[in-house]
């Protein structure tokens, strides 16, 4: 699944996921939180040795990030399975009316546990016995690395795999949202695996893919949030997939997204002299005062220097016009 997905996130961070309660409300878009309040958010996996537990460090922020564990223990019976579940309104009810299209999560898989194949499931409307999952895994390699990772919620990416009733009916009203080890074809009920999962920041997506500002719009807005995004290698920003937030991310959103090149501050779909008139008019250049894309910040370190020189022409978008090379952001092993 592609990393462009990210628009407005939907509250919360955490791990593998049922959200069980009925509601004609609508689910909720917010940004995502992480688990800094001390508690599981409410996440839980219906039997309490098998509970996820909160993690005081070691999250995609490194130490002192929290995230929640969850533990599958493999075999037969409870428990046997990676995942959890969230009863909370947030996560339930009507997905139609705030656009929602996407979950995104961050996982890590450590290294003693099995590669695990996750899928979403979703339950509804308005009861448990229906459930769509996931027609495509993504998988989680056991290599102990933090990534982020991407569920579209549509038609064609879910599949019933119990009960009856149509997909618009499930949006309208759901019931419960889970994230689930579930390998091979989509099962019912998931598949028994050994692994230790860690999750934080989950979000539902809406919108505009790349729009990280929420003004439904592709702008230079959006590119200096990823700045800040790329300052703290926040895997929200992660758009090529690869486990970090760097210039490539930022190459990918303006190359796939804006479909232009690095140094088009202007935003008229090409880099040329126009461009220099106007970071230079703006003053800030080697004056080490923090710069906005559009003050001349081509490469994510908000600031204007030399070094946004050497990343707008290693671009080669100098005088070239339009982009017409638009080429595709690569996709997490699925």
């Amino acid at each position: 699944m592609s990393r462009l997905q990210n628009v407005v996130p939907i509250f919360i961070s955490c791990g593998v996921c049922l959200l069980a309660v009925s509601s004609v409300f609508a689910a909720e878009v917010k940004p995502p939180v992480g688990f800094d309040s001390g508690t599981t958010e409410g996440w839980i996996a219906g039997q309490a040795f098998a509970n996820p537990t909160l993690q005081s460090s070691g999250g995609p922020q490194g130490d002192g990030d929290p995230f929640l564990l969850i533990v599958g223990n493999g075999g037969n019976g409870p428990g046997s399975i990676p995942a959890a579940f969230n009863n909370n309104p947030e996560w339930t009810g009507d997905y139609v009316t705030p656009g929602i299209n996407t979950l995104s999560v961050d996982m890590m898989n450590t290294e003693e546990s099995n590669s695990l194949q996750m899928r979403l499931v979703l339950f509804g409307p308005n009861n448990l016995n229906t459930r769509w999952t996931s027609v495509d895994f993504v998988t989680v390699p056991n290599d102990g690395v933090w990534r982020n990772y991407q569920f579209p919620i549509d038609e064609a990416s879910l599949t019933r795999v119990a009960g009856n009733g149509t997909f618009e009916n499930l949006l309208g009203s759901v019931s419960r949202i889970m994230l689930r080890h579930d390998s091979g074809s989509p099962s019912r009920g998931g598949s028994a695996a050994r692994a230790n999962l860690g999750i934080d920041n989950i979000a539902f997506l809406a919108g505009i893919i790349g729009d990280y500002n929420g003004n439904n719009q592709l702008d230079a807005g959006d590119l200096d949030l990823q700045a800040i995004g790329i300052a703290a290698n926040d895997l929200a920003f992660d758009l090529d997939g690869n486990g970090q937030t760097n210039m490539d991310d930022r190459t990918a959103w303006i190359r796939d997204l804006q479909k232009s090149w690095v140094g088009d501050s202007n935003f008229d779909g090409e880099f040329n002299s126009s461009d220099f008139v106007a970071v230079f008019s703006v003053g800030k250049y080697e004056t080490g005062a923090m710069a906005t894309y559009a003050e001349g910040d081509w490469n994510g370190d908000q600031l204007f220097d030399s070094s946004d020189f050497v990343a707008a022409f290693q671009d080669g978008g100098f005088e070239q016009g339009p982009r017409i090379d638009v080429a595709s952001v690569p996709e997490p092993t699925s």
